[in-house]
Formats: structure tokens, sequence, C-alpha cells
């Protein structure tokens, strides 16, 4: 399904979201895709806040989720 958004981490891994309802992450280095949680809705955005190293996540469920990004490496 289309993904509506995506942000980057570090050089090596990018996070997406989008009318699957599922975030997702991706390392370009091992190649492989890991799911890192779910909305009920699509997700509309992603965002990395390098202050406090959080994904954070909107949906159509009107939730906002914040995710911890060192445990999808």
């Amino acid at each position: 399904m289309a993904v509506l958004d995506c942000c980057f981490t570090d050089l090596t891994h990018s996070y997406s979201g989008g009318l699957d309802k599922t975030l997702k992450c991706y390392d370009f280095v091992s190649q492989k895709e890991t799911i890192v949680g779910v909305h009920t809705e699509a997700i509309r955005c992603v965002h990395y806040c390098p202050n406090v190293n959080l994904i954070i996540t909107g949906s159509w469920d009107k939730f906002i989720k914040l995710w911890d990004p060192r445990y999808n490496y």
C-alpha cells in the first residue's frame, strides 16, 4: 500500500507510515524491514525528534503515538 510519509533517524535507518496502518523501519545496511507498530487507521505523518530520540506518528485514527527507535535495530 502507499506510503504517506517517512523520516530518517540516521544515515542507515528510515521510518515510514501509510495506508497499511503500520510504522515500518528499514535498515539500508542489512536491507531488512521491521514493523515497529500499528495504528487503527492510516498513518499520515512520521517525524523524528532528535532532541528526545523519538519517532512521532499521527494517524487518521486521531491518535499521536511516540516510538523509541532504540528497540527496532
